[in-house]
């Protein structure tokens, strides 16, 4: 019976040393695989970052972009508002009166005294000023005023041109 005793304690310090021995090595692989799963979660997270990284700068060049398309447009927008201002405006158009031949002018104007010809200016004057800025121009036109001089009146390029179109035309029909 001894030696079935010392089997025994053989057998059972066996099953000890290789519970002691599989748990060891269960432990050695957790390892093993934490190290290589911490290695591949660290290759992923540098990947993700470099495609962040990628996206983020890419993200920045169409907001650049964005932004310079937004500028072009409200730009835009204030040069449509300011043509849509301009054409809204009412345009007034009136039939202009030839102007009597210089002749004609001239001995009407010979023909009155000197008090009666600074009436007539007085009057004149008045009558202009009574009347819209258009047909203060049409009036100036008419009396053969030059560019300079409605210029110097402070009458605008673009209404000289504008009122000068419409007196030829008026001409011509």
């Amino acid at each position: 019976m001894s030696s079935f005793l010392i089997s025994l304690v053989i057998f059972g310090f066996s099953v000890y040393l290789f519970v002691i021995t599989m748990k060891r090595i269960k432990q050695l692989e957790d390892g093993a695989l934490d190290a290589r799963l911490k290695k591949e979660m660290e290759s992923l997270i540098v990947e993700f970052n470099a495609a962040a990284t990628r996206n983020i700068s890419l993200l920045e060049e169409k907001i650049e972009e964005l932004q310079k398309l937004i500028q072009k447009a409200n730009q835009k927008i204030v040069q449509l508002d300011e043509k849509i201002e301009r054409a809204q405006k009412p345009i007034v158009i009136e039939k202009i009166v030839e102007k009597p031949s210089s002749f004609a002018q001239e001995e009407r104007v010979l023909s009155k005294p000197s008090s009666a010809l600074s009436q007539e200016s007085t009057v004149e004057k008045k009558k202009v000023s009574s009347l819209s800025r258009q047909e203060q121009l049409k009036y100036w036109i008419r009396e053969g005023k030059t560019r300079e001089e409605l210029l110097a009146m402070g009458f605008f390029e673009n209404e000289i041109n504008l009122v000068e179109f419409l007196y030829r035309n008026e001409i011509k029909s």
